[in-house]
């Protein structure tokens, strides 16, 4: 069998085998990036517009969203502070540095990166509330255990290649916000670490659809002739093949042999690997780790309104919202009681007012409960989620302009 009957019956196996046939004709054994935050931040975020396109989605949708400070003094009612709390203004100005969008774009973005995300704020003397905080590099915080104990002592922050730059942190000084990790008691999962592999090979046909177009000064193959060739000749046919058939200009430019010349592809065409459906299930799969349908990051074929729509419906009941009661809880945890006062209880929450798609929703809902007259009012209210209003509420209103046939007529229906 020849070599080129060898590499068709290889395109021929199924897309897993594709990949790594691409990789096994470029002449090199799979490198994979490295599980680490640096390694995984270059190959992903900075290289591949997929990941990118994901976080910058997702970020600047959660960034988007206000948040609200409520208090409650013993059996009083709950109330919203609008203004003038020190909690509000660390959440609309974190520090002398960064407003709130920016803040928490990158506090989401080092929390998808990383699986970790770390809030940090300055010793207060007396216990007093801090007035500014900052995100933390991931990569640069760490766990200081008790070997005795197992357990975390306190934070180191280092910055790799400056002995320095150690920092020493109190467990209560830095709030660690991670995602679930099965195997791992003190470090979160990324999903950045779940989709490597398939990063991976979005960049390995990102680089060779770019060889392709750039030609790369030669052919993926070599001149075969039953003649024996003279040095000169050798020499004569590499020259004109240089001048006339490299480059991105004349790289699709048909060859003319003579002589009894014979091209020989060495390598598959993207076609014969089908790099357009790989990379579109990979983009797809990649997307779908990071909670972000295709079509908000433009890689549907047919993007419909419709379907961009309910998409971004996805997107924040799906992936936005998760997040956001995700930072929501760990906030009330760790900040906010930093703020209370005796008899006063706080908590913050995000505010969907200003979601578009949520208020969609809910018209929706409120459209078709509009025309529900055969619920009483508390139930109405129960199922857009307000209170009760009591026994005034257990009260079925009947619209005025609907009546009996027969009180208009006299007719019953058998009469109809």
């Amino acid at each position: 069998m020849s070599l080129l009957n060898i590499f068709k019956k290889k395109v021929e196996q199924k897309t897993e085998d594709r990949r790594r046939l691409s990789i096994w004709l470029s002449g090199e054994i799979p490198k994979w990036t490295k599980k680490n935050y640096k390694a995984l931040a270059q190959a992903g975020y900075r290289t591949s517009m997929t990941v990118f396109a994901c976080i910058q989605t997702i970020a600047k949708a959660f960034s988007a969203v206000p948040w609200k400070l409520y208090e409650s003094k013993g059996n009083q009612e709950s109330e919203e502070i609008t203004h003038g709390h020190p909690l509000l203004t660390l959440i609309h100005k974190p520090n002398d540095k960064q407003g709130q969008t920016k803040f928490m774009q990158e506090l989401i973005s080092y929390y998808l990166l990383s699986g970790n995300a770390y809030l940090s704020i300055p010793e207060t003397s007396n216990n007093q509330p801090p007035i500014m905080m900052w995100n933390l590099r991931p990569d640069r915080v760490k766990y200081e255990i008790n070997h005795n104990t197992g357990k975390p002592r306190w934070f180191n922050y280092q910055i790799e290649g400056k002995p320095g730059s150690k920092r020493v942190y109190r467990l209560d000084n830095i709030l660690h916000m991670k995602m679930f990790d099965p195997l791992n008691d003190l470090y979160g999962l990324s999903p950045l670490e779940v989709s490597a592999m398939g990063i991976d090979v979005l960049n390995l046909s990102m680089e060779w659809n770019y060889k392709l177009v750039k030609g790369e000064g030669r052919r993926p193959g070599a001149f075969s002739t039953e003649e024996t060739l003279t040095e000169e000749q050798r020499d004569d046919l590499r020259k004109k093949f240089r001048e006339e058939f490299s480059g991105t200009e004349s790289f699709t430019t048909p060859l003319v042999l003579e002589g009894g010349l014979k091209w020989v592809e060495f390598t598959l065409s993207p076609k014969d690997l089908d790099w357009p459906g790989v990379d579109r299930m990979i983009v797809n799969k990649v997307s779908s780790v990071f909670g972000v349908a295709p079509e908000l990051i433009g890689h549907q074929e047919q993007k419909k309104f419709a379907n961009y729509k309910e998409a971004r419906k996805a997107l924040y009941e799906e992936t936005i919202i998760p997040l956001l009661c995700d930072i929501r809880d760990d906030l009330n945890l760790w900040l906010v009681p930093k703020f209370e006062t005796e008899g006063v209880d706080l908590w913050l929450d995000f505010s969907e007012d200003t979601i578009g798609p949520i208020q969609e929703a809910k018209r929706e809902l409120y459209d078709r409960l509009g025309n529900a007259w055969w619920l009483s009012i508390n139930e109405l209210r129960r199922k857009t989620g307000e209170a009760d209003l009591g026994i005034e509420g257990e009260v079925i209103m009947i619209p005025a302009n609907k009546v009996p046939l027969a009180t208009v007529s006299g007719m019953s229906k058998d009469d109809l």
